[in-house]
Protein backbone atom coordinates (compact mmCIF):
# COMPACT_ATOMS: atom_id res chain seq x y z
CA UNK A 1 0.00 0.00 0.00
CA UNK A 2 1.50 3.26 -1.03
CA UNK A 3 0.99 6.83 0.04
CA UNK A 4 3.05 9.82 0.97
CA UNK A 5 4.81 9.77 4.32
CA UNK A 6 2.82 12.83 5.43
CA UNK A 7 -0.44 11.03 4.64
CA UNK A 8 0.57 8.07 6.79
CA UNK A 9 1.62 10.40 9.62
CA UNK A 10 -1.73 12.23 9.45
CA UNK A 11 -3.54 8.86 9.45
CA UNK A 12 -1.57 7.72 12.50
CA UNK A 13 -2.35 10.91 14.39
CA UNK A 14 -6.06 10.58 13.63
CA UNK A 15 -6.09 6.92 14.69
CA UNK A 16 -4.45 7.74 18.02
CA UNK A 17 -7.08 10.41 18.64
CA UNK A 18 -9.85 7.99 17.60
CA UNK A 19 -8.64 5.27 19.95
CA UNK A 20 -8.55 7.65 22.94
CA UNK A 21 -11.93 9.12 21.97
CA UNK A 22 -13.46 5.63 21.93
CA UNK A 23 -12.17 4.64 25.36
CA UNK A 24 -10.07 6.60 27.86
CA UNK A 25 -8.30 3.39 28.86
CA UNK A 26 -7.13 3.06 25.27
CA UNK A 27 -4.83 6.02 25.70
CA UNK A 28 -2.53 3.15 26.62
CA UNK A 29 -1.70 1.39 23.34
CA UNK A 30 -1.11 -1.93 25.12
CA UNK A 31 -4.61 -1.88 26.59
CA UNK A 32 -6.06 -1.11 23.16
CA UNK A 33 -4.22 -3.99 21.50
CA UNK A 34 -5.16 -6.42 24.28
CA UNK A 35 -8.82 -5.41 24.10
CA UNK A 36 -9.04 -5.54 20.30
CA UNK A 37 -6.76 -8.51 19.67
CA UNK A 38 -4.56 -6.66 17.19
CA UNK A 39 -0.82 -7.12 17.49
CA UNK A 40 0.91 -4.30 19.36
CA UNK A 41 3.66 -3.96 16.77
CA UNK A 42 1.13 -3.60 13.93
CA UNK A 43 -0.71 -0.82 15.78
CA UNK A 44 2.56 0.88 16.72
CA UNK A 45 3.82 0.75 13.13
CA UNK A 46 0.55 2.13 11.79
CA UNK A 47 0.17 4.93 14.32
CA UNK A 48 3.83 5.97 13.99
CA UNK A 49 3.83 5.60 10.19
CA UNK A 50 6.75 3.16 10.43
CA UNK A 51 5.50 0.99 7.59
CA UNK A 52 2.87 1.05 4.86
CA UNK A 53 2.73 -2.55 3.63
CA UNK A 54 -0.45 -3.82 5.30
CA UNK A 55 -2.58 -6.49 3.62
CA UNK A 56 -6.21 -5.76 2.78
CA UNK A 57 -7.29 -8.18 5.50
CA UNK A 58 -5.11 -6.44 8.09
CA UNK A 59 -6.39 -3.02 7.03
CA UNK A 60 -9.96 -4.22 7.59
CA UNK A 61 -9.03 -5.73 10.93
CA UNK A 62 -7.50 -2.41 11.98
CA UNK A 63 -10.59 -0.53 10.82
CA UNK A 64 -12.71 -2.79 13.00
CA UNK A 65 -10.39 -2.26 15.98
CA UNK A 66 -10.70 1.51 15.59
CA UNK A 67 -14.45 1.07 14.97
CA UNK A 68 -14.34 2.53 11.48
CA UNK A 69 -16.31 1.57 8.40
CA UNK A 70 -14.64 -0.49 5.71
CA UNK A 71 -12.54 1.67 3.41
CA UNK A 72 -11.83 4.30 6.06
CA UNK A 73 -8.07 3.91 6.17
CA UNK A 74 -7.64 4.29 2.41
CA UNK A 75 -10.03 7.24 2.38
CA UNK A 76 -8.15 8.98 5.20
CA UNK A 77 -4.88 8.41 3.37
CA UNK A 78 -6.51 10.07 0.36
CA UNK A 79 -7.40 13.13 2.43
CA UNK A 80 -10.70 12.38 4.17
CA UNK A 81 -11.14 13.22 7.82
CA UNK A 82 -11.65 10.31 10.20
CA UNK A 83 -14.85 11.92 11.49
CA UNK A 84 -16.50 11.00 8.17
CA UNK A 85 -15.77 7.31 8.70
CA UNK A 86 -17.29 6.44 12.07
CA UNK A 87 -18.50 2.94 12.60
CA UNK A 88 -21.80 1.45 11.52
CA UNK A 89 -22.73 1.52 15.19
CA UNK A 90 -22.13 5.30 15.30
CA UNK A 91 -24.33 5.79 12.25
CA UNK A 92 -27.08 3.52 13.57
CA UNK A 93 -27.10 5.36 16.90
CA UNK A 94 -27.35 8.68 15.08
CA UNK A 95 -30.33 7.44 13.06
CA UNK A 96 -31.97 6.02 16.17
CA UNK A 97 -31.45 9.29 18.01
CA UNK A 98 -32.70 11.37 15.09
CA UNK A 99 -35.84 9.32 14.42
CA UNK A 100 -36.38 7.58 17.74
CA UNK A 101 -36.21 4.25 15.91
CA UNK A 102 -34.20 1.10 16.28
CA UNK A 103 -32.72 0.51 12.85
CA UNK A 104 -31.01 -2.59 11.49
CA UNK A 105 -28.80 -1.92 8.51
CA UNK A 106 -26.68 -4.00 6.21
CA UNK A 107 -23.36 -2.41 5.42
CA UNK A 108 -22.14 -3.08 1.90
CA UNK A 109 -18.55 -2.12 2.62
CA UNK A 110 -18.37 -4.77 5.33
CA UNK A 111 -19.52 -7.42 2.86
CA UNK A 112 -17.08 -6.24 0.19
CA UNK A 113 -14.18 -6.47 2.64
CA UNK A 114 -15.28 -9.99 3.55
CA UNK A 115 -15.31 -10.97 -0.13
CA UNK A 116 -11.69 -9.83 -0.51
CA UNK A 117 -10.70 -12.01 2.45
CA UNK A 118 -12.73 -14.95 1.11
CA UNK A 119 -11.07 -14.72 -2.32
CA UNK A 120 -7.64 -14.83 -0.67
CA UNK A 121 -8.66 -17.90 1.33
CA UNK A 122 -10.12 -19.66 -1.73
CA UNK A 123 -6.85 -19.28 -3.61
CA UNK A 124 -5.19 -21.42 -0.95
CA UNK A 125 -7.56 -24.37 -1.47
CA UNK A 126 -6.94 -27.38 -3.66
CA UNK A 127 -9.23 -27.84 -6.70
CA UNK A 128 -11.24 -30.47 -4.82
CA UNK A 129 -11.63 -28.20 -1.80
CA UNK A 130 -12.74 -25.34 -4.06
CA UNK A 131 -15.46 -27.50 -5.62
CA UNK A 132 -16.72 -28.53 -2.18
CA UNK A 133 -16.64 -24.92 -0.97
CA UNK A 134 -18.62 -23.82 -4.03
CA UNK A 135 -21.27 -26.53 -3.50
CA UNK A 136 -21.57 -25.65 0.19
CA UNK A 137 -21.79 -21.92 -0.54
CA UNK A 138 -24.56 -22.39 -3.11
CA UNK A 139 -26.49 -24.67 -0.73
CA UNK A 140 -26.22 -22.18 2.13
CA UNK A 141 -27.12 -19.21 -0.06
CA UNK A 142 -30.23 -20.97 -1.37
CA UNK A 143 -31.29 -21.83 2.20
CA UNK A 144 -30.78 -18.22 3.30
CA UNK A 145 -32.78 -16.87 0.39
CA UNK A 146 -35.62 -19.31 1.09
CA UNK A 147 -35.57 -18.28 4.76
CA UNK A 148 -35.91 -14.68 3.62
CA UNK A 149 -38.97 -15.55 1.55
CA UNK A 150 -37.43 -15.78 -1.91
CA UNK A 151 -39.08 -18.20 -4.32
CA UNK A 152 -36.16 -20.23 -5.67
Amino acid sequence: MSGAADDWKRLGDQLVARRVELNDAWSNRSTFTQDTGVDYRVVYDLEKARRTNFSAAMIRRLEKAYQLRAGAILAILAGDDIALWGSEVDERRAREDRYGLRVRSVVEDEFEAFLVEAKDAIRQLSPEQREEAERTTVRLLRAMLRDMGADI
